[in-house]
């Protein structure tokens, strides 16, 4: 009985975890077409173009980052930049 309760007590902290994630604004554009799309994602512009489709006359590049709390499991949205004063392509 001890020993359940110690692992009990071992374990329940990471019940209460809490983590953080970083999102990144990125830039892909095709400077051929001048075309531009923005892309909010956790993954970095170096890891990007490994996981998703970019063309390659595209470039991914880091716009803006900001770090945030909390659990994206169970495709939870990403969180949105507090800063959203910060320069944007949206804002143009």
């Amino acid at each position: 009985m001890l020993k359940i309760l110690a692992a009990l007590f071992l374990f329940m902290p990471f019940q209460f975890a809490m983590a953080e994630y970083r999102v990144f604004e990125l830039v892909i554009g095709n400077p051929q077409t001048k075309e531009q799309r923005i892309v909010r994602s956790t993954l970095d512009p170096f890891q990007y173009p490994g996981y998703y489709a970019v063309k390659n006359n595209e470039s991914v590049l880091y716009q803006s980052t900001w770090m945030c709390w909390g659990d994206t499991s169970q495709l939870q949205p990403l969180c949105e930049n507090p800063n959203p004063s910060s320069k944007s392509l949206d804002s143009k």
